[in-house]
């Protein structure tokens, strides 16, 4: 993968990110995973002594503002299903529908009469 096909995989990835629906943010995480091994490989010729071209350099020198904006872009989904989470597990885990613990009705009880 070059440098400039690795460039539009991170503008896309901030378009993805534009619009977050579900399927969206895991277009991005896919993308991201690309980059991701595209940096792998450029650290691995940097480490057999070879260098990059000007292009993968610029980017490189790019990319921390790139993360910075898509990190940003992610912050929004990212509350948004963690709080999505906190619910389910609210109301479908171990809480009645009444507020009270499914899981622990017993040993309240046991706590009460030892009160």
């Amino acid at each position: 993968m070059t440098g400039e096909l690795v460039e539009q995989e991170v503008r896309n990835i901030r378009d993805l990110l534009r619009n977050p629906t579900p399927e969206n943010v895991d277009a991005a995480n896919q993308k991201l995973e690309l980059v991701a091994s595209f940096l792998i490989s450029v650290k691995e010729e940097l480490a057999a002594g070879e260098t990059c071209d000007t292009g993968v350099q610029k980017f490189l020198g790019r990319l921390p503002v790139e993360m910075s904006a898509i990190r940003a872009l992610m912050q929004g989904p990212l509350e948004f299903f963690r709080g999505l989470n906190a619910f389910r597990a609210a109301k479908f885990g171990s809480y009645e529908r009444t507020g009270t613990l499914k899981n622990f009705e017993l040993e309240s009880g046991k706590t009460l009469i030892h009160l």
